[in-house]
């Protein structure tokens, strides 16, 4: 199999995984800007599962990936392939091309994880919140005493 043949596997599996990753990330997205708008549990939930599986198959795309350019170096006869080696073979442009994009993408998806621990960390916030017990009206009713009384003494003393 000849150098440029192995370029082009690897390019085409790194396009095709992006686009599927673009995918998911754009419905991350979305799932993000729900829950901005609704702060459902449930969909919270679902959207931390997708993101886990994006984050999945982003790491074995970076293993089958790893795994073509140390069959390309063996090839090529060279410790590693980089881009400056591979940047004269045929096929190069695209090749980098599909990095830089892969890159931007995990730098999004970098994005949306914290966006959405973020969400989650307010979500729990709000949770709590809700969860206190207020205090009892008794204590409120005796504080509330408690500033009459002083209240109707300091008016006997100017009496």
């Amino acid at each position: 199999m000849s150098t440029a043949t192995h370029l082009a596997e690897l390019t085409a599996i790194y396009e095709e995984e992006l686009a599927r990753y673009t995918d998911f990330l754009r419905s991350a997205r979305q799932l993000t800007e729900t829950l901005k708008a609704n702060a459902a549990e449930a969909q919270l939930s679902e959207l931390f599962t997708e993101q886990s599986e994006l984050i999945a198959k982003i790491n074995n795309l970076d293993r089958a990936a790893r795994e073509l350019k140390n069959k390309l170096a063996a090839e090529l006869g060279v410790d590693e392939v980089s881009v400056s080696v591979v940047s004269g073979l045929p096929g190069a442009v695209e090749f980098e091309t599909v990095l830089q994009k892969l890159a931007a993408l995990l730098l999004e998806l970098q994005t949306v994880e914290q966006e959405n621990t973020a969400l989650l960390e307010a979500r729990l916030k709000n949770l709590v919140q809700k969860r206190q017990v207020p205090p009892p009206k008794r204590s409120i009713r005796l504080a509330y005493r408690k500033r009459s009384e002083s209240d109707d003494s300091a008016i006997d003393k100017k009496r």
